[in-house]
């Protein structure tokens, strides 16, 4: 038969001041309460998140980058951000202008001069083949069926170069565009999602059109698929810089470069197909379809076998631990 009377404690009190001076607008009385608050409690979101915003109306755009970034605050993160990036172009808008100026001239001269003198700036075939796969797909594919111009240090260079973009994108992407945490990234996972996949396709395909016809190699089948990756590897480490830059408002550019470039590589991967394998266009698709539907069940068998050698392994291990107690 008592009451129990509860009453804010002290830093309730010092949380509530802080969140209420902000609200008011008095941004030094709270910038000063929410320091307290982080004196009492270092990871308190709120409180960084307050600080964040205080120094974004204080124009201190720099430590507002700092507090967002500590609160995973993304939306003061990128009004911060975009004024410090108009800033620095607003500052230096005449030597960027000049740069480009001079980059566009240098380049322009450079490709008058080649044409001029009939020069090639990559004397290897391969090289060049794979090189000019983007723009002459139909015609650099058919020199890697029947020319020979394929090659393993070039197709392995490319898939390593797919897992180094992989891996960058998850770990060195902007923070407005980094999705993963890199305490708990993994990057045997990106192997397996990159280099994994690609071999496997490859091995698939290879095996699914030798039954149904097909002419193409597996060689043949991993230097074309790696191949028509390329713009996708070269987009790849052209948007980790573009996230490292860009605000999340123009996250629109990102997005749109990357479904282009991603669609022409598919483009790429059929033509590479067509003529590795002889085939139509509709051969090479359900084919493809047939191939996807092999690697599903290669991955199910294989972990259905580390499961059982996971289980064989506990139970070995329990009879082990039953014999030497006993």
């Amino acid at each position: 038969q008592n009451i129990t009377v509860f009453g804010p404690t002290a830093y309730g009190m010092l949380f509530r001041n802080a969140q209420s001076a902000y609200l008011n607008g008095d941004y030094s009385e709270a910038k000063e309460a929410w320091h307290e608050v982080l004196a009492a409690d270092r990871g308190n979101q709120l409180a960084l998140r307050g600080l964040a915003m205080v120094c974004y109306n204080e124009g201190n755009y720099q430590d507002a980058l700092d507090y967002s970034k500590r609160a995973y605050d993304y939306s003061i993160y990128d009004l911060a951000w975009q004024a410090v990036l108009t800033e620095w172009i607003a500052d230096r808008f005449a030597w960027i202008s000049v740069i480009l100026v001079l980059a566009v001239m240098v380049i322009a001269l450079a490709i008058l001069r080649i044409k001029r003198r009939r020069e090639r700036l990559i004397c290897n075939e391969n090289v060049r083949v794979l090189l000019n796969i983007p723009f002459h797909p139909f015609q650099s594919f058919t020199d890697l069926k029947y020319k020979g111009k394929s090659s393993w240090p070039l197709a392995i260079l490319l898939t390593t170069l797919f897992y180094v973009g992989a891996v960058l994108g998850n770990t060195s992407s902007g923070f407005l565009y980094k999705s993963t945490r890199i305490a708990d990234y993994n990057a045997l996972y990106t192997l397996a999602g990159t280099v994994g996949i690609l071999v496997l396709w490859s091995a698939c395909n290879w095996l699914v059109c030798s039954m149904l016809g097909g002419i193409g190699r597996f060689k043949e089948v991993y230097t074309a698929t790696v191949y028509a990756l390329l713009p996708t590897i070269l987009y790849s480490f052209v948007s980790v810089v573009l996230s490292n830059f860009l605000p999340l408002s123009m996250s629109g550019i990102i997005s749109g470069f990357g479904t282009a470039v991603a669609l022409y590589s598919f483009f790429l991967l059929c033509v590479a197909m067509i003529t590795v394998h002889d085939y139509d266009f509709f051969k090479v698709l359900w084919t493809a379809f047939i191939s996807i539907c092999m690697m599903i069940l290669v991955v199910f068998v294989l972990l259905m076998c580390v499961i059982l050698l996971m289980q064989f392994g506990t139970f070995v291990y329990s009879v082990y631990e039953e014999m030497v107690y006993r």
